[in-house]
């Protein structure tokens, strides 16, 4: 059975859970989301992935493959928000005028954090300021389901 991604614990592969004996305290398994951003300006017009895990989750990253840069002068703020909004707790103010992959981990910027944790209905939000050209990208937001 094919995964988002592989490690130990309980994988969800659409409705069916897979246990790995192995892992230890039922350790949650990291999916990652794609989501094809669209050339817009605005708040929240550029990505606005809802998390409809049913749970608040962990975002552990949020990677952007940036494949058509958009025009010069032009920014991304990416967060977490309650709605479709502008965020910028994982992101903030980096250049989307370039070809390449940004992400949390490197590109967090003033206000930005590798990871955050999203509640139930929350959004990952991707909000690019500027002339936005002819922009084409997607992100990849890696997460895990919090347990209790």
């Amino acid at each position: 059975m094919a995964c988002n991604q592989s490690t130990q614990g309980t994988s969800l592969s659409g409705g069916l859970a897979v246990e790995d004996s192995k892992a230890e305290n039922g350790a949650s398994v990291p999916r990652t989301s794609i989501v094809t951003m669209t050339a817009s300006t605005g708040a929240g017009n550029a990505l606005a992935w809802q998390n409809a895990s049913g749970g608040r989750i962990i975002v552990l990253s949020v990677a952007i493959d940036i494949t058509t840069a958009s025009e010069a002068a032009t920014t991304i703020d990416v967060g977490v928000a309650s709605s479709a909004t502008t965020d910028d707790t994982l992101i903030d103010g980096k250049t989307t005028a370039t070809a390449a992959v940004i992400n949390s981990a490197d590109d967090g910027g003033t206000n930005g954090a590798m990871a955050r944790a999203v509640a139930s209905d929350y959004y990952v939000t991707g909000s690019i300021t500027g002339t936005i050209g002819s922009f084409a990208g997607k992100a990849y937001i890696t997460w895990v389901p919090i347990t209790v």
